[in-house]
């Protein structure tokens, strides 16, 4: 359940500083929560989720122009 999620959550719509959260009813949800977008397009992205008791959190920079691919770096 706990992946279910998290992949939920990483499929989240796109950078917009602040958080979002996700209810899936009794088998928990989670949040995503975005930073601002520095100088180089990038930002921070931490999605957190928890099932059943379970749970657990990852935080990336993540590129504003192209999410899946890697950031920008100077």
């Amino acid at each position: 359940m706990t992946i279910l999620a998290g992949a939920t959550i990483m499929l989240a719509t796109p950078a917009n500083a602040g958080c979002q959260t996700i209810s899936l009813g009794i088998f928990g949800g989670g949040e995503q929560c975005d930073g601002p977008v520095d100088q180089l397009g990038n930002f921070t992205r931490c999605a957190s989720g928890n099932a059943m008791g379970f749970g657990g959190s990852n935080c990336f920079v993540v590129s504003v122009s192209d999410p899946g691919r890697s950031p920008h770096t100077p």
